[in-house]
């Protein structure tokens, strides 16, 4: 296993250097750490998860089809990016939005910050339709309007990422945007742990250095000793939501379990990396999984069919699931009679759960969405096209698989027409005498 574990490394570090595009670069260091950093935890400093099997020949067939899975990803992606056509409505209404060039920037800001309301009371809207904290019913009352105000909750993201690539393409410092971003970071953050969302919250951490990361690119003998001093806080963050979810949403009865636990900052950092992180253990028993009972079949991705037609017009539709709690009994990866704890498969496992090796094809679909977001949206110093690329960026990164990725995206389409829609309304229109030096950005084409 050691082999197949530095020989990823090397691939991976030369796929790294080979393709520029960030979207895949993050894609690669993601499935570093969680397939290809497992084993190399065992390996040199003896920790596993709970389940690991020692001497299992399908960990390294795991590993096997991790690199197999890079290098066609990264392959197609090269392919994919000279032969795919640009979109005219991408370049028209993102690259070339007024926002991107417009002299009234107090006016932009104000917009930002109202959109960002838009997020937080839809949010509001969740939590009364009980879909905004984790593990709580999504029947909610919401009906089938509830995944149109999931939209508008994740608007608050945009205004981070838009606020943050607006002072990264602004020629001077803007007091007044800084405030404005600093203000939506702390909010969305507070509302990120009151849902209970580990995820969420480690994304808005995540966007607050993506938004100063010219600071901490010139100040990184600084900045990153204080990231690896805080990393224990964030670490903390993982047992006390858990705890905070499992406690009817009582902080003090969070603070209180967690400090009864008597874990130390090490054992939830081993919890953290080796258990939760570890989706090798994941994609061995898939291995092991497919060589008795052979692949599904790829019946799952018809999801991404019915996730086209709304809940309006087909109220009974079926849930839009992966029976992820299932699969978790299947693996062996979960006990009977636990019938809450889901497991993710990720795009690796899913992949081979569905079709075995040939399974690679979904790097492909893979590349070609990756294609895509980076040719039409990779637009350094253009902050509406970055906003787009980073967001989906993370929307990507995110996904425990591709059983319903096509209506999710759909539903990004519709989130960002909304968002920019709204600049569009209010922001005067741009004159042909207005001169390049009274742009607030470094705008290139």
């Amino acid at each position: 296993m050691w082999f197949w574990a530095l020989f990823n490394i090397a691939v991976s570090l030369i796929l790294y250097s080979w393709i520029k595009a960030p979207l895949v670069r993050a894609y690669l260091i993601v499935n570093y750490v969680l397939i290809v950093n497992p084993p190399l935890m065992w390996i040199f400093f003896g920790l596993s998860h709970p389940k690991f099997i020692p001497g299992d020949v399908n960990y390294s067939i795991a590993l096997v089809f991790m690199v197999m899975f890079n290098i066609v990803l990264c392959s197609s992606f090269v392919i994919l990016k000279k032969v795919l056509p640009k979109s005219r409505i991408a370049q028209r209404r993102v690259v070339g939005h007024r926002l991107n060039f417009s002299p009234h920037f107090n006016l932009l800001v104000f917009i930002t910050l109202a959109l960002a309301l838009v997020g937080f009371v839809g949010k509001f809207g969740l939590n009364s339709a009980g879909a905004f904290r984790m593990n709580e019913n999504n029947g909610g009352s919401a009906g089938p309007f509830l995944q149109l105000m999931k939209v508008f909750a994740g608007f608050d993201l945009f205004a981070i990422i838009l606020l943050g690539e607006m002072r990264l393409a602004s020629k001077k410092v803007r007091p007044s945007l800084n405030a404005a971003l600093l203000f939506l970071l702390g909010l969305s953050l507070t509302f990120a742990i009151a849902s209970g969302s580990r995820s969420q919250s480690v994304t808005i951490l995540i966007l607050s250095v993506l938004a100063y990361r010219d600071l901490v690119r010139r100040n990184w003998m600084i900045v990153y000793p204080s990231i690896l001093a805080g990393a224990p806080s964030i670490f903390l963050l993982f047992p006390l939501l858990g705890y905070y979810r499992n406690n009817e949403f009582s902080f003090a009865e969070a603070r209180y379990r967690l400090r009864e636990s008597g874990l130390q900052v090490s054992e939830i950092f081993s919890d953290v990396i080796v258990t939760r992180l570890n989706y090798h253990e994941v994609l061995g028993r898939v291995v092991d999984y497919v060589s008795f009972h052979g692949p599904a079949g790829g019946s799952v991705y018809w999801n991404n069919i019915i996730g086209f037609i709304p809940r309006l017009i087909w109220p009974g539709k079926p849930q839009i699931s992966n029976n992820s709690r299932e699969l978790g009994h299947q693996l062996d990866l979960v006990t009977l009679d636990d019938q809450t704890t889901s497991i993710g498969l990720q795009v690796v496992g899913e992949a081979f759960y569905e079709y075995g090796w040939l399974g690679l094809w979904v790097a492909v679909f893979q590349a070609a969405i990756f294609a895509l977001i980076h040719k039409n949206f990779f637009r350094p110093h253009n902050p509406a096209a970055m906003t787009v690329y980073s967001y989906a960026t993370f929307y990507i990164l995110q996904r425990d698989g591709y059983f319903a990725v096509v209506p999710g995206l759909i539903w990004l389409v519709i989130g960002f027409t909304c968002f920019f829609f709204t600049f569009r309304l209010f922001l005067p229109r741009l004159t042909r005498s207005t001169p390049n030096e009274a742009l607030p950005y470094r705008f290139s084409h």
